[in-house]
């Protein structure tokens, strides 16, 4: 998972080789339909990568280049290992949630890709929550509320 910072920009001479072989991949995890409490800097990140994205496959469509959007759950790395972490930490996740493989992402990336989606979720258990969200943001929030404390 990526940061803003660290996406190169899709326009001018600063093309990716992939996009000039006209594939183009964001990705960002849940953080980015849903915004994690206590970690509001982060799900700002990933809310911007994916506007980033949406808007760059409206823009890059006319140019033969396909934009597919990677969304994530929580992946099993070292990276939460080597976050900055405050006196008080709350987690929103379950303990019992173990994330799944990054060979798991790029299998649904892969297949994704081939099939020419617009994004993927992954784990599809994810696409609940996600889809709640958008219909019921009051009743997530407070479920994600309840989970914090």
């Amino acid at each position: 998972m990526a940061s803003c910072r660290h996406k190169p920009s899709i326009h001018g001479n600063n093309l990716p080789r992939d996009v000039a072989r006209g594939i183009r991949r964001e990705e960002y995890d849940h953080a980015g339909h849903i915004p994690l409490p206590f970690h509001a800097a982060y799900s700002a990140t990933k809310f911007a990568l994916n506007a980033i994205g949406k808007a760059a496959r409206v823009e890059l469509k006319n140019d033969g280049i396909h934009v597919l959007t990677v969304c994530p759950g929580y992946v099993r790395t070292g990276f939460s290992e080597n976050s900055v972490r405050g006196n008080d930490l709350k987690r929103v996740r379950p303990a019992s949630v173990r994330g799944i493989t990054a060979d798991r992402v790029a299998a649904a990336t892969l297949q994704g890709y081939l099939k020419q989606k617009r994004e993927v979720i992954v784990p599809w258990t994810m696409h609940v929550p996600v889809k709640l969200y958008q219909l019921f943001p009051g009743l997530v929030e407070w479920a994600m509320g309840r989970m914090a404390n």
